[in-house]
């Protein structure tokens, strides 16, 4: 399983000199050198060099691989992520530039994904979205935060529905002067992905906000191996945005979370794991048909 993981800026590798500058290259472990680009699928022809490291053996234990663009890079460690190549499981991870003068201004959040952090706005989403109009096309959703008392702190997150409009927002917004204050943009620091866990026959599907006519969409490939599946809902039967699946084997449970995880659905990526949820599994009044 292809895993990311966004460690502290000293834990994570370092590329070879070489190596293209900046965000384009990813570090990877535990997986054949004869595979090296082949477990990359479609992103292959993008990929300008391999760097593989051999232990005293000569058997190949990590790895460097290069990109063309930096875009492209962190596109193929999203969409890897969660994926069983060849039986292997395989970490990913961005490599640091071998120079630390190549990385200079950079943090950890500056990795690309289709996520942006925004700070020191002086308007309302309204006022966001007209700063952003040249991109309305391509932004998947909004969220401005707020203090305790509601009022709007000046910062949030804007969501695109690719990583290369939101690295071309913001290299043209970042920094721009908006009511004689300056606009703070970087890309936002990406959730860690969920643990697997155990293997079980039940699924934990986290972070689900949109409601069961969509988790149905999201598990009806396996509409035949599924025993039960349910949203648990509050007081109010409004859905506690998480749900379970239950499929009639393991290996089938297994399939579902290789196939599924860290797959994005209307802009959330999905986060699933093995889990034995609390009795009782399903109440019959809100078990969702198959």
């Amino acid at each position: 399983m292809l895993r990311i993981s966004f460690a502290e800026l000293r834990n994570i590798p370092r590329e070879p000199r070489g190596c293209a500058a900046g965000y384009h290259t990813l570090f990877i472990s535990d997986i054949p050198q004869m595979h090296l680009r082949e477990c990359f699928g479609s992103f292959e022809p993008d990929i300008i060099d391999t760097h593989p490291r051999v232990d005293r053996s000569g058997k190949m234990v990590s790895g460097f691989v290069g990109f063309n663009d930096s875009s492209k890079a962190a596109e193929a460690l999203h969409e890897r992520n969660g994926k069983t190549f060849n039986g292997h499981m395989v970490n990913l991870s961005f490599a640091l530039p071998p120079d630390p003068r190549e990385r200079r201004g950079r943090a950890v959040g500056d990795i690309p994904q289709h996520k942006l952090f925004f700070s020191n706005f002086p308007h309302d989403e309204a006022g966001l979205r007209d700063c952003f109009d040249s991109f309305k096309s391509d932004i998947v959703s909004i969220y401005m935060l707020r203090d305790e008392t509601g009022k709007r702190k000046g910062s949030g997150f804007i969501e695109f529905n690719s990583i290369s409009k939101a690295t071309q927002a913001l290299h043209e917004l970042d920094g721009k002067t908006i009511s004689r204050y300056r606009l703070e943009m970087s890309f936002a620091r990406p959730p860690k992905p969920a643990k697997r866990g155990t293997p079980h026959h039940t699924l934990f599907i986290s972070d689900f906000p949109h409601g069961e006519a969509s988790f149905r969409e999201c598990i009806r490939s396996f509409k035949a191996d599924i025993v039960h599946a349910y949203l648990p809902r509050d007081e109010q039967g409004k859905s506690k945005s998480y749900g379970f699946v239950k499929f009639n084997g393991i290996s089938k449970a297994t399939e579902a979370l290789d196939e599924l995880g860290g797959k994005t659905i209307n802009g959330h990526m999905l986060r699933i794991s093995f889990g034995r949820p609390r009795e009782p599994l399903e109440p019959p009044e809100t078990h969702l048909d198959r």
